[in-house]
């Protein structure tokens, strides 16, 4: 009965193998995750104190299209995402 110890030995080799392979990637993957820093959704400096919508006046046709342009400027005075 040697193969089949073999063969057990060998596939408690393995599965050992894999234990450690796991143990390693799980704080890797840790840090990896805690590397990137998430954007925040709300803005924190304040509140919007002047909205600058471009061109003031357009003239369109039936059926045309047009984009505005926006800027909203905080009462800190920095630009704030629009959209």
């Amino acid at each position: 009965m040697p193969f089949g110890h073999k063969l057990a030995h060998r596939l408690a080799l393995l599965k050992d193998r894999f234990v450690h392979a796991a143990l390693l990637a799980l704080p890797v993957a840790a840090f990896v995750m805690a590397c990137e820093k998430p954007l925040p959704t709300s803005s924190t400096g304040g509140t919007i104190a002047d909205l600058v919508i471009s061109p003031k006046n357009v003239t369109l046709h039936l059926n045309d299209t047009f984009e505005f342009t926006a800027a909203a400027f905080m009462n800190t005075g920095d630009s704030a995402n629009v959209s």
